[in-house]
């Protein structure tokens, strides 16, 4: 049987126990601590169901921990329980780029500066071969 992001709230993976569910997609995120660090925690929702998908969630888990980039979050855990593979990435306590761009404008050489950004952090995440 599937769980359900709401079955997931008080699990814990690595140590790190979820609190609340960011978004609900494919491969949902959540809010989890671990010892007063707060982290964003990615779960393959695929359980054993699925291999190839449970192949792609350690991949891309092990690719991004490979990362180091002053514009990419950093990968601070990772594994394999119960039959999902969970990613955790600091959790930088900003708000996101859509969260801005809710309350303000952006003018051009802000919104320029923010792309430049945004595309190199993608740059390094291709430079290890990770895809987003």
């Amino acid at each position: 049987m599937m769980m359900t992001t709401d079955d997931m709230l008080g699990q814990s993976f690595g140590g790190f126990k979820i609190s609340s569910c960011l978004t609900a997609g494919r491969d949902p995120v959540f809010v989890a601590d671990r010892d007063g660090q707060q982290v964003e925690l990615i779960l393959s929702r695929r359980g054993d169901a699925e291999p190839a998908d449970q192949e792609r969630c350690a991949r891309r888990a092990q690719l991004a921990s490979q990362m180091d980039h002053p514009n990419a979050a950093t990968v601070v855990g990772r594994g394999q329980e119960r039959g999902f593979h969970w990613l955790a990435i600091e959790s930088t306590g900003y708000p996101t780029l859509a969260d801005l761009m809710a309350t303000r404008k952006m003018g051009v050489d802000e919104a320029v500066a923010v792309a430049m950004q945004i595309v190199a952090a993608l740059r390094a995440a291709h430079a290890v071969e990770l895809l987003h």
